[in-house]
């Protein structure tokens, strides 16, 4: 029991959880646009995403240092770091044009959190902005790197789907948000600090509103994706709705993140 119960925690605090969502998020694009299974993006997305992640939550923490670790911190850096080599080897299996787009989105990740320069250069900083540029690189990594090499990504259907997408991600963010506010420092401004808890979940209803918006207007998809939706839609209210400050971790690092999944399995069910 005790192996399982570390096991399933490794498995979140190493932020496979995440990247088996995130992978799930870009088979949802998969799927609508009815593409083949790009093996190899799909293997860098998985590994750029613990790379990013587990750099963002522990570089800055373990100062890049093996002393006075946890075992759980030091086996997630070894785990980092060949995550990081297997996503060295993927990135020889990309276009140019999808290594451009990749690159871009690194740099914004590096600077939303590089603990190594000082705090006022650190995207993070800016009160309010964290949740919009954690979107974007949502949206950029399960949307366009999917369709740059297989569909003309400047057309209205992709701009109305990446809407829906960035809207969905921000949405999904918020409990999070509500989670950490008794973490968080008073100075980054989030939502919830600002607003308090009943004004950030009414945001995230706007959100959800703008992602069915965006996806009903979508004259390329079919009724049964807009179904599927309009489920998505309720499961992730239904998130918001109950999200507390006080919340177990596993309510949104587990529960909250799975939503992607969910998605994705009713999309390749129907």
């Amino acid at each position: 029991m005790n192996f399982l119960k570390n096991a399933f925690r490794f498995y979140i605090h190493s932020s496979i959880h995440v990247a088996v969502c995130i992978s799930a998020l870009m088979g949802v694009g998969t799927l609508s646009y009815d593409l083949p299974f790009q093996k190899w993006k799909f293997i860098f997305v998985f590994f750029a995403t613990i790379s990013a992640y587990n750099f963002s939550k522990f570089a800055q923490k373990a100062g890049f240092q093996h002393k006075n670790l946890s075992s759980e911190l030091k086996a997630i850096q070894v785990f980092s770091l060949l995550c990081f080599l297997f996503l060295g080897y993927a990135v020889f299996q990309q276009s140019l044009k999808f290594i451009f787009i990749a690159s871009l989105l690194a740099l914004l990740t590096l600077l939303y959190n590089l603990p190594f320069i000082p705090s006022k250069y650190r995207l993070r900083e800016l009160k309010s902005f964290k949740i919009f540029i954690i979107a974007l690189v949502w949206t950029g990594t399960t949307l366009w790197l999917l369709l740059i090499d297989q569909v003309k990504i400047f057309s209205i259907e992709v701009y109305l789907r990446s809407i829906s997408y960035f809207a969905f991600v921000l949405a999904l963010i918020l409990p999070f948000e509500i989670r950490d506010l008794q973490f968080d420092d008073p100075k980054l401004g989030t939502f919830p600090q600002r607003f308090g808890i009943s004004n950030t979940r009414k945001l995230g209803y706007i959100f959800l509103g703008i992602f069915l918006l965006c996806s009903f207007l979508n004259p390329n998809m079919l009724w049964k994706e807009k179904l599927i939706c309009l489920i998505i839609s309720g499961l992730v209210f239904l998130f918001l709705k109950f999200s507390k400050k006080y919340n177990s971790a596993y309510y949104t690092a587990f529960w909250g993140e799975s939503i992607p999944i969910v998605w994705f399995l009713l999309l390749y069910l129907m």
